[in-house]
């Protein structure tokens, strides 16, 4: 039996509770979660989503995660600038104290960009990319 055995770490949960812990101290006022997309989306606007989309092992104990966050909103203008706002926390996860997890690097991939939802025609949604660098979890 190997002495370490490393997993990723689930990015979709770290990141909902770092985010969220930023936006408070940043005064942005936005719920994020992971998925799946809450039902009473509506009601709770603006409102982030985290999707893992992937990634690789960088190297035996650290993993990049690919991820995109939807950003929605009650009009278009708001959802962009929350993206963006959102976006920038997620680069400021690096120089950040106190969090659940070190960040070793990340970078936005996809600047926020307009994105309608089908499922929900009628809330505006932004969404972008980013590339979230993290220490696997000792198992």
């Amino acid at each position: 039996m190997p002495n370490r055995i490393t997993a990723p770490l689930d990015v979709e949960d770290v990141l909902q509770r770092d985010l969220n812990t930023l936006a408070t101290r940043c005064g942005l006022s936005c719920g994020i979660s992971g998925t799946p997309v809450p039902n009473n989306l509506g009601n709770t606007l603006p409102y982030a989503v985290i999707y893992n989309v992937g990634g690789f092992r960088s190297s035996k104990v650290v993993d990049t995660h690919a991820v995109s966050i939807d950003v929605y909103a009650k009009r278009w203008d708001l959802a962009m600038t929350t993206a963006c706002k959102v976006a920038g926390m997620v680069e400021g996860l690096v120089d950040t104290d106190g969090l659940s997890h070190d960040y070793h690097n990340t970078a936005i991939t996809a600047l926020p960009y307009n994105n309608p939802d089908p499922d929900h025609a009628d809330i505006p949604r932004v969404s972008f990319t980013a590339d979230v660098v993290l220490r696997s979890a000792l198992i």
